[in-house]
């Protein structure tokens, strides 16, 4: 029964609230998302009225560029033409009329401008026409000058036109730097557009977080309450093996008190007759107590009876209330999977219409961005720059994040230098000492995540700055102070190691019982550490328990840095 207290009211929870909760919330991103690609599909539409806009300015301002050209072009031969006319002129002026003045004694002047003779000509305009011309060079004057009128007419006419094709220019130009700061506007609605669709994923994503943790705390209390009904299957189970039992050990000891009854019953009245018959002298007090102890016997079988039928009733009221239990769970259980069913196929519907959703939002962003790029390049190109900065501001996110939330474990590299000179040692035997050391080192530094390198040093110069190992070799020093040291300063960054040479690998030849630092005197005190190893002439620094216990030393002192 204890068991049961693993699904109070507190902890379940209703299937239509985990519905109704999911449904409310998916119903209102949808409204949410509605509500936006109604806002994007407006926008789209006055984007797209922009670019049509501006493609039709842009193609009118082509048509008048080419107009103005046009009109330039025809411009300049009128002038051309201008000037052979007053060429002309002023030729047949002078073959006319050499000496002949304007009416008021002044000589006229045959380099006048056109602009000029268009004056007189409006002012001698009448008195040429009534006169009659009397020569052949009169007739050819008053052509040349009608001739002259109009083409001034005309050149004042196309001037004109180009200052009212240059007004339109100007107006164009203004068009276009409007259009200009439309498309900018379009570009930060695209923006817009793009933090939108972010927004909108994210969402998206916590939303399908949510979704997985609340059918995964469902599925959760699924598994407990099917645990649940289980032991309590099991425990309804045992209880009926257990009440089977109780009944027939009931049934049994009812019998055998109905048989001891009628024993003693029997017993009695037999011996009561024989005690009667034989002796004739009835001995009622013996049988009386007889009776008694009979009778007490009796009623302690009758509690023991009505004990155990109790205990059977309780037994039962019990396996009532677990029947009750087991059925209300398993009715439970039955709804909550219908009801999880029920959900699941309705975030499976939602899914399919939030991805057909952002499906739809990303063509309408694609036709824009191709709407967009149709009407200016170097608008495209700069989104294009946009995005791709904003892309690798996303990547250095992206690797700054999971650089901040997950360092990798990275591997620690030493370099350590190692002196050998005035070691008392050859280089054959050096050698061995630096192979041994990393043989030794490897796997004990390979957990430590720690890469050995060892570099010789010959001289002071050559030290590498950090951790520091001398060598020297025991029997060329002791007794003496330790010449390996010398010009090394002391500190304890230097470690000494003192090789014991043996011509075989066995520990047994050397006594290392005094520690190094009494046998060679108070210098080795400031020094990181002193190392005793042994060296084997056949296999070099070989596996023992004194190698073992420097590689340990070793380790510790490197793990510093």
């Amino acid at each position: 029964m204890a068991d049961v207290s693993m699904i109070t009211d507190d902890e379940y929870v209703s299937p239509d609230e985990f519905n109704d909760e999911i449904t409310n919330d998916l119903n209102k991103k949808v409204n949410e998302l509605s509500k936006q690609l109604k806002n994007m599909k407006i926008e789209k539409d006055e984007a797209h009225r922009y670019i049509n806009d501006m493609s039709a300015k842009i193609a009118s301002h082509g048509e008048l560029e080419k107009e103005v050209k046009r009109l330039t072009i025809l411009n300049h031969d009128l002038e051309n033409r201008l000037q052979a006319e007053d060429k002309a002129y002023v030729k047949l002026w002078k073959e006319v009329s050499p000496s002949k003045d304007n009416g008021s004694g002044e000589k006229t002047d045959p380099a006048t401008t056109s602009t000029e003779r268009k004056e007189e000509s409006d002012t001698n305009s009448g008195i040429l026409n009534e006169k009659t011309p009397t020569s052949q060079a009169d007739k050819t004057v008053q052509q040349n000058q009608d001739r002259s009128v109009t083409v001034t007419a005309s050149v004042t006419e196309l001037t004109e036109e180009i200052r009212r094709k240059e007004e339109r220019i100007q107006e164009l130009k203004n068009e276009v730097k409007t259009l200009k700061s439309s498309l900018q506007e379009t570009l930060k609605i695209k923006d817009k557009y793009k933090k939108t669709l972010e927004k909108l994923r994210d969402e998206k994503q916590a939303l399908s977080e949510e979704t997985s943790r609340r059918l995964t705390q469902g599925d959760n209390k699924m598994c407990k309450m099917e645990e649940n009904l289980r032991l309590m299957t099991a425990r309804r189970d045992q209880l009926e093996k257990d009440l089977e039992k109780a009944n027939e050990e009931l049934d049994l000891t009812e019998k055998k008190l109905t048989a001891v009854k009628k024993g003693h019953q029997s017993t009695l009245a037999e011996d009561g007759k024989a005690m009667s018959s034989e002796l004739g002298i009835v001995h009622v007090d013996e049988l009386r107590e007889a009776l008694v102890t009979k009778s007490v016997e009796c009623e302690k079988m009758l509690l023991k009876n009505e004990e155990l039928k109790k205990i059977l009733e309780e037994k039962g009221s019990t396996q009532g209330k677990l029947e009750e239990r087991l059925t209300l769970i398993t009715s439970r259980k039955d709804q909550l999977e219908k009801d999880l069913e029920k959900a699941k196929e309705d975030l499976d519907q939602m899914a399919k219409k939030l991805t057909k959703v952002n499906q739809d939002h990303k063509s309408t962003l694609i036709e824009n961005e191709m709407a967009i790029s149709s009407g200016s390049e170097c608008l495209q190109l700069e989104v294009d720059t946009l995005i791709k900065d904003r892309y690798n501001q996303n990547e250095s996110q992206v690797c700054f994040d999971s650089l901040t939330v997950q360092p990798p474990k990275t591997r620690k590299s030493i370099e350590i230098g190692l002196r050998s000179l005035r070691s008392g040692m050859g280089k054959t035997m050096v050698d061995g000492v630096t192979k041994g050391l990393q043989k030794l080192l490897h796997d004990r530094l390979l957990r430590e995540k720690i890469d050995l390198h060892i570099k010789p040093c010959q001289t002071l110069d050559d030290a590498t700055g950090g951790p520091h190992f001398v060598l020297c070799l025991a029997k060329s020093i002791i007794g003496t102070k330790v010449q390996a040291l010398e010009g090394i300063p002391g500190n304890k960054d230097t470690v000494l190691i003192i090789i014991y040479y043996t011509e075989t690998d066995t520990k047994e030849c050397l006594s290392m019982s005094i520690p190094s630092f009494r046998l060679y005197g108070s210098e080795l005190r400031p020094l990181g550490g002193t190392i005793d190893m042994l060296f084997g002439g056949g296999s070099g620094l070989y596996d023992c328990d004194v190698n073992n216990s420097a590689v340990e030393r070793i380790t510790t002192f490197l793990k510093k840095y």
